[in-house]
């Protein structure tokens, strides 16, 4: 469906203004500067604590690691409940500096197209099989998280993003430390660039006979693909990581229904217009089921008479609209 050709409202200039400059606030909290870490405390954004700016720990990575461990991560889904049965996927929308990225990659003026919302259960297939289920089964066995040849920390795109890609600049900045710092520049992004793309890598590991045994590794190449094929992909759909494979916005999707922040969907004050269906680029039906599994709350549909955010109980006319059919 085609944007409306409708003037944007004064409110909806306002959530466009407002929205980028909070997510960008939120980075700030994420990526702290100053590099003061708190790495035993989980966040609760999408973000790789390898980098060397993150603040908190993933949450996503935690529970990856524990389930190697076979533990139950209480701390990591305290926060998550918490977080989650209070504003539901607003964190998404407005805090979380992975969507912000595919935010700004998807004010490119590319066509676009919309993904269908079956796929959002993508996000529960990456859940159960690469945060719970592989590294469980692999932990069974007696293999390390880290040692471990696929979960969700091998693939993830943000560690390329965030963690890799960083370190692969410092090496090669590195490499050219008695040069002019145009040539040491140059250096890191060849050396990133050329890194990157590398498609095997080789690992040599002590045999326990004195000499080493070499191993070949396509894990990295392959996680260093997915990054590049969001980055493409997030330039002609919207949030395609979010609405497809991110197993803490499906996490964070499963409260909208019951958090104490909603969507409420207001019949008396609607004007038919289909301006909410319009706005919002994720395929909710706002009438029918306004707070289900596929809105991230980014609040564009709120701009429109008859949908308003709310806090608190919810009114009957919202719990029998959560469970309408999609």
């Amino acid at each position: 469906m085609d944007q409306p050709k409708h003037e944007p409202s004064a409110k909806r200039r306002r959530i466009a203004f407002y929205r980028p400059w909070v997510q960008t606030a939120f980075l700030a909290l994420w990526l702290w500067p100053r590099a003061w870490s708190m790495h035993w405390m989980p966040g609760c954004v999408f973000h790789c604590y390898a980098c060397p700016l993150s603040t908190f720990a993933c949450p996503i990575g935690v529970m990856g690691q524990f389930a190697a461990l076979n533990l139950l991560p209480v701390l990591a889904l305290g926060v998550l409940v918490l977080v989650g049965a209070a504003v539901g996927s607003l964190v998404c929308g407005w805090a979380c500096p992975f969507g912000w990225a595919q935010d700004l990659l998807a004010k490119l003026p590319l066509p676009k197209f919309r993904i269908p919302t079956w796929m959002g259960y993508g996000r529960y297939a990456v859940l159960v099989g690469l945060v719970i289920v592989v590294p469980w089964v692999m932990g069974r066995q007696g293999v390390d998280y880290d040692d471990q040849a696929v979960n969700i920390c091998t693939l993830c795109p943000a560690g390329a993003a965030e963690a890799k890609v960083p370190y692969l600049v410092e090496q090669g900045w590195k490499a050219a430390a008695d040069q002019a710092w145009y040539a040491r520049t140059w250096s890191a992004v060849r050396h990133a660039g050329v890194d990157f793309f590398t498609v095997a890598k080789v690992h040599e590991t002590p045999d326990g006979a004195g000499g080493a045994s070499a191993t070949v590794s396509y894990v990295p190449f392959i996680k260093n693909m997915i990054l590049l094929s969001l980055v493409v992909v997030a330039m002609v759909t919207f949030r395609p990581w979010c609405t497809v494979l991110c197993p803490l916005g499906g996490i964070f999707a499963l409260f909208n229904r019951y958090s104490l922040f909603y969507l409420h969907f207001n019949s008396r004050t609607c004007r038919a217009c289909n301006l909410c269906r319009s706005y919002c680029v994720y395929g909710v039906k706002v009438e029918q089921s306004i707070n289900n599994t596929h809105c991230i709350r980014c609040l564009e549909c709120t701009t429109c008479g008859g949908v308003e955010p709310a806090l608190g109980p919810r009114k009957k006319a919202d719990s029998e609209a959560s469970l309408a059919p999609r």
